[in-house]
């Protein structure tokens, strides 16, 4: 079974709010040309039945054309120029997209033509956009109104705002809850699609899900192919990813596995790409938010992120690990710390602080981690071990990545005279003892 798309219905990740929140202060009339809402009501409750929330409520609806949502889109970008000055920072900074990217006109393209529904828990109010697919192919449009119409009903059961309630810099967890969120409106798709062909086994087969993740990941064939690898991945992620997860808890339970989930959210990436850990509790482990070192006098904090499971993958696919070996490296991730600090004179220094769950998880991770910077970097090695690989770059800075125990420093493009320092003093402040690995791996 195939869903009736084969690309996200909508994209928040990039801006990390949950359901695409984007403001609706004039209303559009309903149009004709989109008549499957016509029926929302009466398929609300349709999915109310099937996917065991009530509705308790009717839920407002709208339909409008491109250009509206592009003045939206517009507008709420107006209001989040920090948090896209961080993530651009933080992108560009790893080498995660191109220096010269706009990244701005980036997000307002990419949102534009992608989005092709929204639930704004602000407004509670469900739009579609006037695409010329949805207006042509009912089915399509359903589909799409199934996914916002499941997004209203997590509303009124589990209440969005406060789910999409994050410290900005906490991006992994923020992916986790979204993955959650926007995994339960696809797999509410696929099972309104199965129970409408008499099939009510679909969640005993694993294989029914993961070609359905499989088809999201697969190319598309227009513009979203070209994105940088970091931002498709991430916009992809919640909804392949979070298919798996809902996926997982449904295979053997009912769907109030998937309403707990919501009462007990996952913390990261890795509790969507594992079940399991998440089933038994595993959390991240504690890596301190960083305080500027005395080692480097005058400099700030600029940025911090935590990259997750999900996040090291990417950085290491970016630059030049197989996806395999990148997804093997990343699987034994335990937590972290990314940060970007300004220097004296405008420079930036990148410092990521990384725990993994056994040394041998570390071991693996370092060897993945050296081969991504010195394909990223321009500058010879200089000094290359088991424990600590360097390199220097044209500029004269270091760049280095050491490890100890069951934790991985990474710094990049540190002034030469202060790179020891700076490594005794942000050791003293990382926790690299080892952890309990998992039993499930």
């Amino acid at each position: 079974m195939s869903a009736p798309h084969g690309r996200p219905l909508a994209v928040p990740a990039l801006l990390a709010v949950a359901t695409a929140l984007l403001p609706g202060d004039a209303p559009a009339q309903e149009r004709t040309a989109l008549p499957i809402l016509a029926r929302a009501d009466e398929l609300a409750r349709e999915i109310s039945a099937l996917r065991g929330l009530p509705l308790r409520r009717p839920i407002a609806k709208e339909a409008v054309d491109k250009a509206e949502l592009t003045r939206r889109l517009t507008a709420l970008l107006a209001k989040e120029t920090e948090a896209l000055d961080r993530e651009e920072r933080l992108l560009k900074h790893w080498g995660l997209v191109p220096a010269h990217l706009v990244y701005r006109d980036l997000v307002t393209r990419t949102l534009s033509e992608q989005i092709a529904g929204y639930y704004d828990h602000e407004t509670r109010r469900l739009t579609l956009t006037l695409d010329e697919q949805l207006v042509a192919d009912d089915e399509l449009a359903e589909g799409v109104l199934t996914h916002e119409i499941q997004h209203a009903l997590q509303d009124q059961s589990f209440d969005l705002a406060k789910l999409s309630e994050v410290a900005p810099d906490e991006d992994d967890e923020s992916a986790a809850r979204e993955a959650l969120i926007e995994g339960d409106g696809v797999a509410v798709m696929m099972a309104l699609q199965a129970a409408r062909l008499g099939d009510q086994g679909a969640w005993h087969d694993p294989t029914t899900a993961a070609e359905l993740a499989a088809d999201m990941l697969g190319e598309t064939g227009d513009d979203f192919d070209d994105l940088p690898l970091a931002i498709r991945e991430r916009l992809i992620f919640p909804y392949a990813a979070g298919l798996m997860f809902v996926a997982f808890l449904r295979q053997t339970r009912s769907w109030r596995a998937v309403d707990a989930a919501f009462r007990k959210l996952p913390v990261s990436t890795e509790q969507i790409l594992h079940p399991a850990r998440y089933l038994r509790g595993e959390r991240p482990l504690r890596v301190p938010r960083l305080t500027a070192p005395s080692a480097l006098p005058a400099a700030s904090l600029r940025a911090e992120t935590v990259w997750g499971e999900l996040g090291f993958s990417i950085f290491l696919r970016t630059h030049g690990v197989d996806p395999v070996q990148a997804a093997a490296a990343a699987a034994g991730w335990g937590g972290d710390r990314v940060s970007v600090l300004k220097l004296r004179r405008g420079e930036e220094l990148g410092i990521a602080r990384l725990r993994w769950d056994s040394d041998e998880d570390a071991d693996e991770a370092y060897e993945a981690l050296v081969h991504a910077v010195d394909r990223w970097l321009p500058g010879p090695i200089v000094e290359q071990s088991a424990e600590r690989t360097a390199w220097l770059g044209i500029s004269g800075r270091l760049s280095f990545i050491e490890r100890r125990g069951s934790a991985l420093l990474l710094v990049h493009a540190a002034p030469l005279a202060a790179a020891a320092r700076l490594s005794a003093e942000l050791w003293r402040a990382t926790p690299h003892e080892r952890a309990q690995p998992p039993q499930d791996r």
